[in-house]
This record gives structure tokens, sequence and C-alpha cells, in this order.
């Protein structure tokens, strides 16, 4: 090879590696610009002064609502360096730092904690009353329901579930005035949900199964001859939870039914999980068995149904006692 060959092939070479070289230069300081570019926002603006009122006190932790943006904040108890911190409805001047935005509810770490003025006892006890009354009022309600369909099974069994055409809901049990068992009815919302996955329009089974479960869950119908009061908690838990696949399930394939029919249909997943909420509640604070399993198909449904903190706090008619029972079951499953 002559010497004018081996220099232009040398030459060559140092084009191709220069090229190569810029290359890799410039997509490193893209990679590092756009990762500068990253931290600063994921930073920017973490710490700010807020004004907020504490909506309830955790063993570890409070709630705060910053007031002008009505965000929910979760600050660690270690972080409130003021003497007279903290009570339910005391309002807060404080500096939040460290804000981690992917958390429900937002976490974020607290500085230079200042109580603007004490929440006043009684309006934390009239909200409390008031709460208590709504649900005294609602207790009268299911009592005069309750009798009334009690009259009715035993006139003529008019609140009997009817049969739904491959559901399975056997009704020799009504007719011969036998009671069901928990089994029976969770079998029965099974079949509800096996048939919506399985149906391709809306059947007029469908449509029953849909409405036999509503007026199961909230309005003292009874399935297989047993109300939703008369079963075991277990089974409560776990036909509430069906209940909330099946009215997802009805809203994703058959969009515009519930719009059909009355508004008590309507709102079934707010009913529902409000109802779970309260019976997870109730067994986690009397440390029986089933809250762990209820506790495991509440991470199930934060997951997998979209039921957020965001979502749990806007259940209307919730006092401050409730909200935090919930808080509870809701930050530990």
């Amino acid at each position: 090879m002559s010497n004018s060959n081996k220099d232009l092939n040398n030459k060559s070479y140092n084009v191709s590696y220069k090229k190569i070289l810029l290359i890799f230069v410039v997509t490193f300081v893209i990679i590092l610009t756009l990762a500068i570019l990253f931290y600063i926002n994921i930073n920017k603006d973490t710490s700010r002064v807020i004004k907020g009122h504490v909506k309830y006190v955790g063993d570890d932790y409070i709630i705060l609502s910053d007031n002008d943006s009505d965000t929910d904040y979760l600050i660690d108890v270690d972080d409130l360096d003021s003497e007279d911190c903290c009570d339910t409805g005391d309002v807060l001047s404080l500096i939040i730092d460290k804000i981690k935005n992917d958390k429900d509810p937002i976490e974020a770490e607290a500085k230079n904690v200042k109580v603007i003025s004490k929440a006043k006892k009684e309006e934390v006890v009239v909200e409390e009353k008031s709460n208590k009354d709504n649900t005294d009022d609602n207790s009268n309600v299911d009592t005069v329901t309750d009798n009334v369909i009690s009259n009715n099974k035993t006139n003529n069994n008019n609140n009997v579930v009817s049969n739904n055409s491959g559901l399975n809901n056997n009704s020799s049990n009504t007719q011969n005035n036998t009671i069901g068992t928990d089994e029976d009815v969770i079998s029965y919302f099974n079949g509800v949900n096996n048939e919506v996955d399985s149906s391709k329009s809306l059947t007029e089974s469908v449509k029953n199964g849909f409405v036999s479960v509503v007026d199961f869950l909230f309005y003292g119908k009874a399935i297989k001859g047993k109300t939703f009061d008369g079963l075991s908690t277990s089974a409560k838990l776990k036909v509430l939870k069906l209940g909330i696949v099946i009215d997802k399930k009805i809203d994703s394939k058959f969009p515009g039914y519930k719009s059909t029919l009355s508004s008590k249909y309507q709102n079934v997943k707010s009913q529902a999980i409000s109802k779970y909420l309260d019976k997870t509640a109730d067994v986690c604070s009397h440390n029986e068995d089933t809250c762990e399993s209820a506790r495991e198909d509440l991470k199930d449904l934060k997951n997998n149904f979209s039921v957020t903190w965001s979502f749990i706090k806007d259940i209307s008619g919730v006092g401050i006692s409730k909200l935090k029972a919930w808080y509870e079951v809701w930050r530990q499953s």
C-alpha cells in the first residue's frame, strides 16, 4: 500500500473517530441537561409557607388542609415544634418542604410551625354531634325499613329478589321459608359478576342482576331469603367488594345504562366504599381476624378501582371521627 493511501485511510479513520466522539459528547450533554431540568422541576417550589387547618390528629401524624388549595398534607408529629400544637380544628402557619406528590395524601416535612388560632371545642363537638344525628336518623330509617321488609316477607315475600335467568338464584329456599347461607349469597354475587363478564350485550338478566345487587346492599332486599344485615361481617365485606367490581364492569361495558335508572343506582361505588370502610374500621378496632383480609381487599380496591384518598374524603356526610377512622384503615392497607 502506498504512503498516500495510508495517509488517506488515517484521515478517514480520524474523521470517523471525531464524529463518533462528537455524537457521544452531544448525547451526554443532552442527557445531563435533561437530568438537571428534571431535578430542578421536581424540587422547585418544594419549600413554601402555607396556612391551613388541622383536619384530624393521629398517633404519629396530622392531616393538614391547605386553606388556599384545599390540598391535604400528611405531616409527622415530630415536625411539630410548637408547644400548643395540635388539636383538630387548629389553624397553623408553617413552612412545608420535601413534598412527596406521589403519596396519597401528599406527604411533607414541616418547619417553623406556628399556631394562629386554637379550635373552639364546641365547634368540633357540634360537627361530631351533627354527624351522629345523621347516623341516628339513618338508623331510624333502617329500622322502619327493616320492619316493613319483615312484614312484607311474612305476608308474601315481596322483598325477595326474583329469579334471574342464568344467575342460579334458587327460589325454592324462599318458597319453603328457608333462609340461605352466606355462601349462597356470595355465590349469587359471583354469578352476577360472571354473567356481566360473559355478556356481549345488555340482557334483561344482567339488568336484573345489577338491580338486585344494589337493592340487596343498600335497600334491605333479600337474596335467598337473606338480607345484608343477616350476613356475617366477612360475607358483608366480600359482597361489598363484589358490588364495587360489578358496578365498575357495568359502567365499562354498558356505559349509559345506569342513567336510565333512578338516582339510587347511580352512586354505587361511593355507597359501597363507605360501608366497606365502616365495616373494616369496626373489625380492625376490635382486632378481629377479618381485619387482615379486609385490608388486603381494600389494598386491591386502591390499586385497581381508583379508591384514592381524595375520593374517600369527598364522600359526603362524613364527620371528623369517621373520616379519621377511615384513614387509619386506608393508610394501613
